[in-house]
């Protein structure tokens, strides 16, 4: 059975008990978002990458810094307001 998506990083197969899940949460690097979903952009494949990152000097310094990430993959769904940023614009 493959992962989709909407999974957890670790929903698959071969991560069956708790014990396992937290495991892999520790050591086993989180599977490409591309793997079940190849129409990803590469862009945001690599923001939630990073958002998920093992060690904490890989993943984005503050929210705001996702914000700016992600919010051209989320036109219309305020993620500038939430950070206390102005609102995004496509011209950017």
């Amino acid at each position: 059975m493959r992962s989709v998506a909407a999974d957890a990083p670790f929903a698959r197969p071969g991560y069956d008990s708790a014990f396992q899940k937290m495991k892999a949460h520790v050591e086993a690097p989180v599977p490409p978002i591309q793997e079940p979903r190849p129409d990803v952009p590469e862009r945001l494949a690599s923001a939630l990458g990073r958002m998920l990152a093992k060690d904490r000097e890989g993943r984005f310094a503050s929210p705001a810094a996702v914000v700016r990430a992600v919010q051209p993959f989320a036109v219309g769904a305020e993620l500038a307001v939430l950070a206390g940023l102005p609102p995004w614009s496509p011209s950017e």
